[in-house]
């Protein structure tokens, strides 16, 4: 046989063997896609699950009201302290006995999407790396000493925390929850962003409530 002969029969081999090996790695790269859009359908799955637990508050329209500029629930009612308070009794706030029921109302939904969470944890071992993070942010008027607003908002966040913790038992800090959920209290003071703007010049009261942010945590998601 022709030594030309030789290539082209080598040649042939070759490329019939290239040709193997590029339709096994195709089908080794198909595979691999369809189960990483399997991965992702499951993570879809478990994300749209924990999103609508905490859109379970747009249903309670007394309490609560979606800000979906900020992303962000505020209380739909008014807190509303004396100036210079932070405390959450009938001394130190107006309104008090209205206002005090509506933040235990408050405290119950938001220990209702733990609660939720912890039962699928139970359940499915897919949602073992998911928590929450919840931040509850109290927010200052311009009423009062302007260097102090900072702190008072801190303060009344922190006093709400400890309402709940103490006349209702729910600590939302407890170590009980911590693999449910991050708990975080936080002052805005006469800052942020969503504030209402004074009319006539004269600050409003109404910039003096919580801001709750329930953020879902996805593990390794």
């Amino acid at each position: 046989m022709k030594k030309s002969n030789f290539f082209w029969v080598g040649y042939s081999d070759l490329m019939t063997s290239m040709f193997f090996i590029m339709l096994v790695l195709f089908f080794i790269t198909v595979r691999q896609l369809y189960k990483r859009v399997g991965v992702l359908e499951k993570e879809k799955e478990i994300l749209e699950t924990v999103q609508k637990n905490v859109e379970k508050l747009k249903d309670n329209e007394e309490l609560f009201a979606y800000d979906s500029k900020f992303k962000r629930y505020t209380l739909k009612f008014d807190v509303q302290f004396k100036s210079n308070k932070c405390e959450i009794n009938a001394l130190e706030m107006l309104h008090f006995n209205e206002t005090k029921q509506k933040l235990k109302d408050t405290g119950t939904e938001l220990k209702k999407i733990i609660d939720n969470l912890a039962e699928l944890k139970k359940n499915d071992k897919r949602y073992q790396n998911i928590s929450y993070m919840i931040v509850v942010a109290g927010s200052a008027s311009r009423i009062g000493e302007e260097d102090n607003n900072y702190s008072l908002s801190y303060l009344r966040a922190y006093n709400l925390y400890k309402f709940w913790r103490d006349d209702m038992k729910i600590d939302f800090d407890a170590p009980k929850y911590h693999n449910l959920v991050e708990f975080q209290i936080a002052g805005n003071g006469t800052g942020g962003v969503g504030r209402i703007a004074p009319k006539n010049g004269r600050y409003t009261r109404k910039n003096q409530r919580f801001i709750i942010n329930v953020i879902p945590k996805l593990g390794e998601m």
